[in-house]
């Protein structure tokens, strides 16, 4: 079972224009609803910040398998909720079927491991072209069971935060289309996992619908 949740944040508020602009810190607050989680618990969670359309009100999604205790955020310097209005939440316990068409969205990070001469450990690189891009998240859903079937790429750029007063600077693509369930364990395995590195900047959360 997961747990979905949509959280509108009051930027109003200094400490939640704070989040908005640095991803770390936009998690760290989201996992005081987490308290078992901050404790070395099982389970991740995943979220993405996304804009309404029409408002262009920006809302975060947040995704969990374990239940959110959304009143532990923080209130603002002037004593007000975190949110503008109750976080919306709810239970789902998705199914797939091998064949199966679903419409999806993902924010992803996608990079490439190089290790360069004569070092010891790799470095992850971003990936910049287009076509590099679509042949990573063809990888990934090899690996998360599903099989690409169109997608849209939309380059978003570099993303910077702060962690531990160090920079840390992402590269941002959103794909959105449509992709066709190839292992319905390991697609549900992977929608709770999430898809690709740096997660806890606000990357990897798979979003489907049915179509």
């Amino acid at each position: 079972m997961l747990h979905l949740s949509r959280l509108y944040p009051n930027v109003r508020s200094k400490a939640v224009r704070r989040d908005l602009a640095n991803a770390y810190e936009l998690h760290r607050t989201l996992m005081r609803a987490f308290p078992e989680r901050r404790q070395g618990g099982p389970g991740r969670v995943l979220f993405r910040v996304d804009t309404e359309r029409e408002t262009q009100q920006p809302y975060v999604l947040v995704q969990s398998d374990t239940t959110p205790t959304w009143s532990r955020l923080p209130e603002d310097e002037l004593g007000r909720p975190y949110t503008v209005c109750p976080p919306e939440w709810k239970t789902f316990e998705p199914t797939f079927a091998a064949g199966q068409l679903l419409r999806f969205r993902l924010r992803a990070n996608p990079v490439v491991k190089r290790k360069p001469a004569g070092a010891n450990e790799g470095k992850r690189l971003g990936l910049f072209r287009e076509e590099d891009q679509i042949t990573w998240l063809v990888r990934k859903g090899n690996q998360a069971g599903f099989v690409l079937r169109n997608v849209l790429v939309i380059k978003e750029g570099f993303q910077s935060s702060r962690k531990n007063n160090h920079a840390i600077t992402h590269w941002a693509v959103r794909f959105e289309g449509v992709l066709e369930v190839s292992d319905p364990d390991r697609l549900l395995q992977s929608l709770a996992e999430g898809i690709g590195p740096a997660k806890a900047f606000g990357f990897g959360l798979l979003s489907l619908a049915r179509i």
